[in-house]
């Protein structure tokens, strides 16, 4: 079976170590993290990358639900094999037997949202040089006023200096912006198992010719949304 991945940003380092580990290495195109700031854009782009894959008999598409951007993408040129998740927080944290339950009130980091040209930190020194560290500061309190944690995703691919920098810097973001800060491990299982096409009630097989709709999540119940979306 020839198959192609196809991998949000945010998950480059984890998927790239998993290869590693696995010997599995299947061609990857790598779709930059700035597009989930605008899920109809992601979902354009995303149809694109899908439409141009050739002679694969399966495409590997590294997301979850994510603002509903993958509703209404077609299975044009391959099957399709997603999560079932409700974004990358969950492809990361879910572990072998145990039900996700997302942490409320929680904002969540991780290497490759740290690296990502829109993260809140990168945001943070935007906002600085164009308003100054005073208002920059209020105008993020604002934006977070609705979250109490600051929660850091270590999934193992750092090494430890890299590690330590990047807490250390989530750290004091947290500290600045009055949020709790947390640290929970990733064992990447999730993804593993994925990239391994293990079977998994978290992931969805999409047979070519067919579009993914808002029943594969809602299990089995439509919602308004898809209609205006399943056409693209």
């Amino acid at each position: 079976m020839k198959i192609v991945i196809i991998c949000c940003e945010v998950l480059k380092a984890e998927l790239t170590m998993l290869m590693e580990k696995t010997g599995i290495y299947y061609p990857v195109i790598w779709i930059s993290s700035d597009y989930h700031l605008n899920p109809e854009k992601l979902r354009l782009k995303l149809q694109s990358e899908i439409d141009q894959v050739r002679d694969a008999d399966r495409i590997l598409l590294c997301y979850g639900c994510c603002g509903n951007a993958i509703i209404g993408l077609k299975a044009t040129t391959a099957d399709l094999l997603f999560f079932k998740t409700e974004d990358c927080i969950e492809i990361m944290l879910t572990k072998p037997n145990t039900k996700f339950e997302r942490q409320k009130a929680t904002y969540f980091l991780s290497k490759g949202w740290l690296e990502g040209t829109k993260s809140i930190l990168k945001e943070k020194e935007y906002m600085i040089k164009r308003y100054g560290r005073e208002r920059a500061n209020k105008i993020l309190k604002t934006m977070l006023n609705n979250y109490r944690y600051l929660l850091f995703i270590d999934s193992g691919v750092a090494d430890e200096q890299a590690f330590n920098a990047m807490v250390e810097t989530c750290g004091q973001f947290a500290a600045g912006m009055d949020l709790e800060f947390k640290v929970e491990k990733s064992d990447n299982w999730l993804l593993e198992q994925f990239l391994l096409n293990k079977p998994n009630d978290k992931f969805h097989l999409l047979p070519k010719g067919e579009v993914i709709t808002s029943r594969i999540f809602n299990n089995g119940q439509e919602n308004t949304q898809e209609n205006t979306l399943s056409g693209l």
